[in-house]
């Protein structure tokens, strides 16, 4: 434990209250609420060679698990290059870089992050990021409603149900009614009536137990309502389907973890943002642009600040008041690294894995459930009398236990049900050994 105040530091600061105790300065904080910090055991303290000893030997009970699950964040593989580069000292500590003059380099570098991002999303603009996927859609939500002034949004059940459940509580906060649209054999049903104007359609592609959404009826939809086309998307997928701006998506965005961020038990996260140039002014967050200084020199500089907490303050386009500078200069490392042809291949392995994982399985008797295309994820149906005997075997062979989907709240399929349903999924790092020692733990069961 690490005590950073003195006694004698602690009496200045009571001195300096006019106070005589600790006690005394936190008399208006129920007792109730309060730990009682004598009554902790604490352990003996330990030198830094004998606390170091006991982390490691804690941390060697760990069991390294190969993982088939993916449910919004995955299992990529990352180039060494990726962290070697942000993990140097001029970078680690970086947050946003209000002197522009004396933070160039990390300017420039967000500039880049922000222009691959139109890249892949064929958007015309991009912000700094955001903090997750989630909260990126539910900002890309209220700059919908911003710009249309129709407090109701159609959002597909196909979005992933962590999603949902933020843009629920984002709605519910400032008064938007959100339509939910439900999925027919496994994508949105976009026939199915708003009642009403509505400011945005907003879907995730592919959505979120794998399937390819109809991007026409997506476009058809929303033009025929006036409404604008808000699409989530994973971006190492996007580079072999087509570009949201091809299918009238007038905002862009998802979770950027897949683009050289490890898993780290559940975070930190990168949301990327992208819109048309209409709607530039709405954005979130930090937008970096390029100009010139009065040498002729390019210069970079944090622009449009007016949208911003602090300038604006509580007419603010968002509260979103950071970037998440360290993961979006990773991200735009591994992007730089891979270029468009390399992040082909790695959609194009994961798609191969995925298909030969549910071909495999198939073989074995596990019910795919499979209506429409899928590309990383699919769904599988796991009879209730198997599934406790199967994930305890899977946890033996050293695989991580698939998560039942009726474990999500809001997660539905509209047609289907998925009481029984697990997702799976298959990345480029599985190899061919790897998925056939998955499937051999299956085969056990079923056969």
């Amino acid at each position: 434990m690490y005590t950073p105040h003195t006694a004698e530091d602690i009496q200045k600061m009571l001195e300096r209250l006019g106070l005589e105790s600790i006690e005394e300065l936190f008399q208006y904080i129920p007792k109730e609420v309060r730990l009682d910090v004598d009554a902790w055991d604490f352990p003996e303290g330990k030198s830094e060679g004998e606390a170091l000893k006991l982390l490691r030997a804690i941390g060697e009970k760990n069991r390294k698990l190969t993982t088939f699950i993916g449910l919004g964040v995955y299992d990529h593989e990352i180039p060494s290059a990726v962290w070697a580069l942000a993990g140097k000292a001029e970078f680690v500590t970086s947050y946003t870089p209000y002197q522009a003059e004396a933070s160039q380099g990390m300017l420039q570098a967000i500039f880049e992050y922000q222009s691959m991002i139109c890249e892949i999303t064929g958007m015309d603009v991009a912000n700094a990021s955001v903090y997750d996927g989630a909260t990126a859609l539910a900002e890309a939500m209220i700059m919908a409603v911003g710009e249309k002034r129709k407090y109701r949004v159609a959002v597909s059940e196909g979005l992933n149900p962590l999603y949902r459940e933020v843009l629920s509580t984002y709605a519910n906060a400032i008064g938007i009614e959100i339509i939910w649209l439900p999925l027919k054999d496994g994508r949105t049903d976009f026939s199915r009536s708003t009642d009403g104007e509505v400011s945005a359609f907003i879907m995730q592609q592919p959505n979120f137990l794998g399937f390819l959404e109809d991007t026409e009826a997506f476009r058809s939809t929303k033009d025929t309502a006036g409404a604008l086309g808000v699409v989530s998307i994973h971006p190492i997928l996007n580079s072999v389907l087509r570009k949201p701006s091809e299918y009238g998506a007038d905002i862009v965005c998802g979770e950027g973890q897949s683009l050289g961020i490890p898993l780290s038990s559940g975070g930190p996260n990168l949301g990327f943002m992208a819109a048309t140039k209409k709607l530039t002014r709405k954005l979130p967050g930090r937008i970096v642009g390029a100009t010139t200084d009065e040498d002729g020199r390019t210069a970079y500089v944090l622009t449009l600040q007016a949208r911003e907490q602090h300038i604006r303050r509580e007419k603010a386009s968002s509260n979103i008041c950071t970037n998440q500078a360290l993961n979006a200069l990773a991200a735009t490392i591994y992007i730089a690294l891979l270029g468009p042809h390399g992040l082909r291949e790695v959609a194009h392995a994961c798609i191969n894995n995925t298909h030969y994982l549910a071909d495999r399985l198939k073989e074995v008797g596990v019910e795919v459930y499979s209506p429409a295309p899928f590309l990383m994820e699919f769904p599988v149906r796991i009879p209730k009398d198997r599934s406790e005997l199967l994930k305890a075997r899977l946890l033996s062979a050293g695989f991580t236990p698939p998560v039942e989907l009726a474990k999500f709240a809001m997660c539905s399929a509209g047609d289907q049900d998925l009481s029984d349903m697990y997702l799976l999924c298959c990345t480029e790092k599985r190899t061919k050994a790897e998925i056939d020692a998955f499937v051999e733990v299956w085969r056990e069961i079923y056969e």
